[in-house]
């Protein structure tokens, strides 16, 4: 039986056969019910009501919702179609899923959305259509079928929230994951939501989609192994599993705008059914076909997860490996929202990630980028870089031998947006291994860390620097640093003018270190008479009551004691700059204010220095009169005066220790 319907010249239907076309769906429907033996084809008649709706839209819509025969519903007799009893026959499957699809297209705008949720729409939903097609999207029905019935859910998807509020709560997020899969190589779907951590190989089902009951077995145990394998097995990508693959971009990206729900919700479901691999897999196909549409919609998905929570962002570590190799071939923009995807994964400093990261290859990659011409690429690198780097020596290590410091040392020169991060990272290296030193040497890095002493910003993180690469090499740095203009540098750091005090309270602990661990670089301080001065200047400043002046003072008599042990001549330098007598007045002040520790330090800093100074002349004198002797008295008599010298040495040095004991024991009964 066909159909007789009549149309106007204008192709119009005409509105007083309306009866008529009523009783041929009925005859059609009457035909297409199972439980009739009616012999007709399915497919024909299908066909028919294709073509009809296709010319009337709205009036099929209406027709569909109530054509009641003796086997139901319209709709449910297209249901009774998809049944279990037709599953033999997925071309029956096909037409009416087609023919559902023309429908709920038929309604849609020019925009590709549904003006307002329809009577039809709440029908197909309410009556389980939802489960019932997207079962056919799983891998084992043909591919056309399989087209159609993702075409059913990008409809749901790209129709309003409350259809693709339904697709959810029917399984559709499973589903549409699926759609990913193809052939016989495939990643199994979970059955169930997995337990944390979130991994993305860390299914145990088998290939029917149920759940493995011996999921410790070496079998289940094989397959979890091979998984990773399986995801790049296949590197031909035909037309309809591109458009499966571009449909299930299409409908995850419309279920992010679900507003009544949070973004870490989709996230987290999307991440335990296993997306990341399949989106990984996905771009490097896309990205062989050239569909650099799809390729930005992917990269737009990845975006979305980086910003999700913490343990979405610990499974995108593993996402990267198979899309590294084609990052420096996207476009501008794109790379651009690429690295803004993994600073996110570096941000989030988890050891797992970022050991993850770096056995995948980020560095090199991150290296490679930092070449690029424009400014908006290196410097989001430069963001992901300080972040990768700042925990892991092994991994600062690799980058600098890979050719971090040049490619730093070059954007300083050419662009000051990200001077910042780039004196962070080269300050941070000192601390490092002694391949990171070696580099450091090859590239004259310490001419930066010396220049960097007259920005206010950086003087404590250049000194400090300079102090630890002096700690761990002492004859190269120290002998750079004993030279003219690095004195220079540093006497203006710790006596200049400009310096605040909270910054000097800083700076001169630093300066003691390095005294103390380069005695040539104490020496030639000490011949320095504006430091020295700059010195006795600080400790002639008032003590007050403020832990910041206190720091100041404490350091700068340190400073001035460790000088003076430095100096080859102490008389001559106490003639000219008078110690004894700021650590005096340092040690009175500190009494007064009963600051204990500063006190103790200037009196026996004091006590030191007049002792050495008492020895240093004692020794002259002594000396003289040996000379004097020498042309007189005979040799014994010379060595009797020897011995004379000697006792009163040592009864000088046992009297000072036992002064200094006592000493220290009255301040600690007064403290």
């Amino acid at each position: 039986m066909t159909f007789e319907i009549h149309w106007d010249e204008k192709d119009n239907f005409k509105l007083d056969v309306g009866d008529e076309l009523r009783y041929s769906f009925e005859q059609q429907f009457k035909e297409l019910d199972p439980s009739s033996k009616s012999g007709t084809n399915p497919i024909e008649i299908l066909n028919q009501l294709q073509d009809v709706t296709k010319k009337n839209p709205t009036e099929v819509s209406k027709l569909i919702l109530d054509i009641v025969t003796p086997g139901g519903t319209g709709l449910m007799i297209l249901m009774d179609l998809l049944g279990p009893a037709n599953n033999s026959n997925p071309d029956i499957a096909r037409n009416v899923i087609k023919w559902i699809n023309t429908l709920l297209r038929e309604q849609m705008s020019k925009e590709g959305k549904i003006r307002s949720r329809t009577k039809l729409q709440e029908r197909v939903c309410i009556l389980g259509y939802v489960n019932v097609v997207l079962n056919f999207c799983h891998k084992s029905y043909p591919s056309l079928l399989r087209l159609e019935a993702a075409e059913f859910a990008k409809l749901l998807c790209f129709s309003n929230s409350y259809t693709r509020k339904m697709l959810c709560a029917c399984g559709g997020l499973r589903v549409l994951i699926a759609l990913f899969d193809w052939k016989e190589k495939v990643i199994p779907l979970p059955n169930r939501r997995v337990s944390r951590p979130l991994l993305p190989f860390n299914f145990s089902f088998n290939s029917s989609s149920e759940p493995n009951s011996n999921s410790s077995s070496p079998s289940s145990k094989l397959k979890q192994l091979n998984l990773e394998k399986d995801l790049v097995e296949s590197k031909i990508l035909d037309d309809v599993q591109h458009k499966l693959i571009c449909t299930a971009i299409d409908c995850i990206e419309e279920i992010f705008k679900i507003h009544d729900s949070p973004k870490d919700d989709f996230c987290r479901l999307f991440c335990e059914y296993g997306v990341l691999p399949r989106l990984s897999r996905s771009f490097d196909l896309l990205k062989r076909v050239k569909d650099d549409k799809y390729v930005e919609k992917v990269i737009e998905l990845i975006s979305v997860f980086s910003g999700g929570d913490v343990l979405v962002r610990k499974s995108m570590a593993y996402f990267w490996k198979p899309v590294l190799p084609h990052v420096m071939d996207l476009k501008d923009n794109l790379l651009e929202k690429t690295i803004k995807a993994m600073k996110m994964t570096c941000g989030l400093k988890d050891p797992t990630a970022l050991d993850e990261l770096e056995n995948v290859g980020m560095i090199q990659v991150f290296l490679g980028m930092l070449r690029h011409d424009r400014r908006e690429i290196y410097n989001q690198v430069l963001l992901c870089l300080d972040m990768l780097l700042d925990i892991s020596p092994r991994r600062v290590e690799k980058a600098v031998i890979a050719g971090l410091i040049p490619c730093l040392i070059k954007i300083a020169r050419k662009d000051a947006t990200m001077i910042q991060i780039i004196k962070k990272i080269l300050c941070s290296l000192p601390m490092s291994s002694a391949k990171v030193r070696l580099e450091l040497k090859k590239h004259g890095v310490f001419t930066y860390y010396l220049s960097w002493l007259t920005e206010a910003s950086w003087r404590s993180q250049a000194l400090s620097s300079l102090s630890l690469w002096l700690k761990e090499e002492k004859r190269f740095v120290g002998q750079l640093v004993t030279q003219d203009e690095p004195i220079k540098a540093l006497t203006s750091v710790c006596v200049g003018s400009t310096i605040s005090l909270k910054q000097l309270s800083s700076l001169l602990p630093i300066m003691n270190s390095m005294i103390d661990y380069c005695p040539k670089l104490g020496n030639a301080l000490s011949e320095s008479s504006e430091f020295v001065g700059g010195l006795i200047n600080h400790l002639q400043n008032p003590l007050k009551n403020d832990p910041i002046v206190i720091g100041i003072q404490t350091a700068a008599t340190e400073i001035l004691h460790s000088l003076s042990q430095q100096t080859s001549d102490i008389k001559d330098f106490e003639d000219r700059h008078q110690i004894l007598t700021a650590f005096e007045s340092v040690a009175q002040d500190a009494k007064k204010l009963d600051k204990v520790r500063l006190y103790r330090i200037a009196e026996r800093c004091y006590l030191d220095t007049k002792w050495r100074l008492q020895s240093s002349l004692n020794d002259s004198l002594v000396l003289y009169e040996e000379r004097e002797d020498d042309n007189d008295c005979d040799d014994s008599h010379a060595g009797s005066e020897r011995e004379s010298k000697a006792s009163r040495q040592t009864h000088d040095t046992a009297t000072t220790d036992e002064y200094l004991k006592n000493l220290d024991d009255e301040d600690f009964a007064s403290g």
